[in-house]
């Protein structure tokens, strides 16, 4: 049993002498016994490990919260250090007995005072490095360390900056930001998962190799009072053959993705975090429990078991942010990064990975910036009114301070997760037109990508995200980026011209007007599915999700679109089109020399079709418009597809393929006189596609 003793700090986030007395009756249990007890703004108890014993009568007390104090935290099994001690709001004198009998003491003449830490003026060491002899190409090597002295705002490189140089077998300099992490220890409650922190906080510096051979390793760090330590490591040795995982931005046809040289098309939701009240209000969903990794871990299983390869995943405030005001649970304003997050974002990549899943990661969502739309600046930690310095939203784009703490976790992030190939790319906002600062978007751009680029030293791509539909973007700035992110969402209105979302998804790229094609880049669609309250029916938004993947592909799309409603797809079972379209497009891929080709279609009812022609392939997609528009279904019989001028004559393939299950239904071999080239495709319902082989 214990009895505690509040007491007022001196002076918050600094060492603490206490002193008191305190009068212990005679007969008091053998075990009576006193701490001092340090809490955090996150309500951790920190305690000692050993207890200073009370005898009957007169005890004077002289304890000390500093940087020497071994303290336990409590719950879990963290341990004190230097962030902690920075984090100081509280303290306590904590009296404990295992005896049930009442017992009276007496605390008086108690001060708090501040103390003169002489600790931190040591000279600088690095202190317990670790880490593997060697490595494998692909695969992560760490080193971790304590700096000494630690430093009071671990996140902050101008209190502490730790980077690893690597020049590689081949000569290439690489700089690796080394960073604070705790490790974590998790529990799954039912209703949530519960995190703990393990042992003490420490720095680490991720690499993983992409070439065999011997890599020269040098360690910099770097204290704000000027000390400074710079070592040479003993090389790594690393096995294996060449490896390149990442996701890049081909090279050759910058309007697609590779990785390792081959072509890599993402097809998978919007996972943006685990539940969705939007999809609860307009699509009757269930929310999902919050079981933060555990939720994720089984999204990312049955996503990838469907034959998805790609998601998106959002660090908003409610999800997986590393930063936002000080008073939510978990989090320490601007500068300070939440590590229970961080530690569900390692987790949730290392998944992600293992299940042939790659995470298209936003960094902040629109509302962060937005007092209107989806407005969250009330509560941002830049804010000033939430603890921050910034008197408006859009000044998140323009204020020196405000790029400064972004600059710091643009470093951070970097540190722990771009050696990852679980990250397909960096995505800095989602629809940035809706946030205050639309006004600054290039010149913001200007500055955040090429700053992305240069500190990435695995060169992810970079994106940002433009709201409702391709006709959005300014392309001045998406000229900066390295891909581009749109919506397809549409009206259900008669009047609008895009209600039948495959004439958007294809006007996307290649309208004659606005159509992103024109920009030379990877173009994702990563929000669809209606309108963003849905669609009306649930047979129309099922033609959406059935048609969406098939006409990205032949209309030059980076990946297929990502559908909002994940809740809706996931406890309905609807994961069929992600294998569907994945076996269609195995061994398949769109650079080089693909084209749109025009179709003609005729049938009894409204058809449309599209088709993507390489040089020797050619890719189309058929709709019966009748269903995308009400979901009518009908039987096709008597269909015509024309397309001009595709192929000179000769032998051809044509593949029918049912985009339902993502399968052969037919094969016919054409002799093809040249010209015009004349289908006539099997009887089909709602749509159909096929691909043509030139055969040698």
């Amino acid at each position: 049993l214990a009895t505690v003793l509040p007491l007022r700090l001196a002076a918050e986030g600094a060492a603490q002498r206490i002193t008191a007395t305190v009068l212990v009756p005679d007969g008091a249990p053998a075990d009576l016994a006193v701490a001092v007890a340090a809490v955090d703004h996150h309500d951790r108890w920190y305690e000692p490990l050993r207890r200073h014993a009370l005898r009957p009568g007169i005890n004077r007390l002289d304890l000390a919260i500093d940087r020497r104090a071994a303290l336990a935290a409590a719950p879990g099994n963290g341990a004190w250090n230097e962030n902690a001690l920075a984090q100081f709001e509280r303290s306590a004198l904590v009296f404990t007995s295992a005896s049930p009998a009442p017992l009276q003491l007496m605390v008086g003449e108690v001060q708090v005072r501040p103390q003169a830490d002489a600790e931190a003026c040591r000279t600088p060491r690095l202190l317990a490095l670790a880490s593997a002899a060697g490595g494998r190409t692909g695969e992560r090597w760490s080193l971790t360390l304590r700096p000494d002295p630690f430093p009071a705002n671990p996140f902050d490189p101008e209190d502490f900056r730790l980077d690893l140089l690597v020049t590689t077998p081949e000569g290439t300099q690489l700089q690796l930001p080394g960073f604070y992490v705790e490790d974590m220890v998790a529990g799954d409650r039912g209703d949530r998962e519960e995190l703990h922190v393990l042992g003490s906080g420490r720095f680490e510096v991720r690499y993983r190799p992409r070439t065999p051979g011997q890599h020269r390793l040098t360690l910099q760090a770097s204290w704000r009072d000027g000390g400074r330590v710079a070592c040479a490591l003993p090389p790594l040795s690393v096995a294996g053959t060449a490896w390149d995982g990442y996701v890049r931005v081909d090279q050759q046809d910058p309007r697609f993705f590779t990785v390792d040289g081959r072509f890599y098309w993402p097809s998978g939701p919007n996972l943006r975090s685990v539940w969705d009240l939007r999809s609860r209000g307009r699509m009757r969903t269930r929310l999902t429990a919050d079981r933060g990794t555990l939720a994720y871990l089984a999204y990312l299983r049955r996503f990838a078991a469907a034959g998805a390869n790609a998601c998106e995943i959002w660090m908003s405030a409610w999800n997986l942010a590393l930063e936002w005001r000080r008073d939510w649970p978990g989090y320490d304003g601007v500068g300070r990064y939440n590590q229970e997050n961080a530690w569900r974002l390692d987790r949730i990549l290392d998944v992600a990975w293992a299940e042939g899943m790659r995470v298209n990661l936003v960094i902040n969502n629109h509302g962060q910036a937005s007092d209107s739309c989806d407005a969250e600046w009330a509560n941002n930690p830049y804010n000033r009114l939430a603890g921050g310095r910034l008197d408006a939203a859009a000044e998140m784009f323009n204020d020196p301070w405000a790029k400064l703490g972004q600059d710091k976790l643009r470093r951070y992030l970097i540190g722990r997760y771009a050696d990852h190939p679980g990250v397909l790319g960096w995505k800095l906002w989602t629809e940035i037109n809706l946030t205050n600062g639309r006004h600054f978007l290039k010149p913001w751009h200007a500055q955040a990508v090429p700053r992305w680029r240069a500190e990435d030293p695995y060169g992810h791509p970079v994106a940002t995200h433009w709201s409702s539909d391709y006709r959005v973007p300014d392309h001045a700035t998406a000229r900066l980026l390295d891909y581009v992110c749109i919506d397809a969402y549409h009206g259900d209105g008669g009047d609008d011209p895009y209600r039948l979302v495959h004439r958007l998804l294809r006007d996307s790229t290649l309208a004659a007007d606005r159509g992103l094609a024109v920009l030379g880049r990877p173009i994702l669609v990563t929000e669809y599915g209606g309108s963003p309250g849905g669609t009306r029916t649930d047979a129309l938004m099922q033609v959406e999700h059935a048609c969406g993947a098939w006409v990205a592909f032949v209309s030059g799309h980076a990946g297929a679109p990502m559908l909002w409603w994940f809740e809706w797809i996931d406890q309905g079972g609807r994961f069929a089109p992600y294998g569907a379209i994945g076996r269609f497009i195995a061994g398949e891929e769109l650079r080089g020399d693909g084209r749109p080709v025009i179709v003609r279609a005729m049938a009894a009812g409204r058809l449309w079709s599209a088709a993507w022609r390489t040089r020797n392939r050619l890719f189309g997609y058929a709709i019966d418009e009748r269903w995308a528009a009400d979901g009518t279904t009908a039987r096709q019989v008597n269909a015509q597809i024309a397309l001009d001028d595709v192929f000179v004559a000769g032998q051809l393939l044509c593949e029918w393929w049912d985009p339902e299950l993502g399968v052969v239904v037919s094969r016919q071999t054409i002799a093809h006189p040249g010209g015009t080239l004349q289908l006539t495709p099997p009887g089909f319902t709602r749509h159909l596609a096929w691909k043509i082989l030139v055969q040698p």
